[in-house]
């Protein structure tokens, strides 16, 4: 008898039926090298510095036009002078702990779409400046 630990079960739910594949099959993961996703990584953060820089200098604009800051924690920031230093010390860390760490493609997503949100927000900030 054989051991069913070690033998795999296969369920065909097509109509008729068919023999399990003599061959393992191609697996569809795409391999790519750390290097490649730590570069990435590291274009992120890049672009990171540059957005947030690009977003201090684009909410100096729309305060100085009478417009109101709609975060909270961000007004305070702003109020007692140390925005920049707080975004200066997080981009940091971030890029401290994407030059250390392995390199992960879930971490990279999501930092890349941290830069789809701060292009968003240079971009409303922009467009308000430009409707005054």
């Amino acid at each position: 008898m054989p051991d069913t630990a070690t033998t795999p079960t296969v369920i065909d739910l097509r109509e008729g039926s068919s023999a399990p594949p003599d061959e393992p099959t191609e697996s569809l993961a795409i391999r790519v090298p750390m290097s490649t996703i730590r570069n990435v990584r590291l274009a992120a953060v890049a672009v990171l510095v540059v957005l947030n820089i690009a977003d201090l200098i684009t909410t100096r604009m729309f305060l100085n036009r009478g417009l109101d800051e709609g975060n909270g924690l961000s007004w305070v920031l702003i109020q007692n002078g140390s925005m920049p230093w707080v975004k200066s010390a997080i981009l940091v860390a971030l890029a401290w702990r994407a030059l250390r760490s392995v390199p992960s493609f879930g971490a990279t997503c999501a930092m890349w779409f941290v830069v789809g949100l701060y292009t968003m927000t240079v971009t409303i900030n922009t467009l308000a400046i430009a409707s005054l």
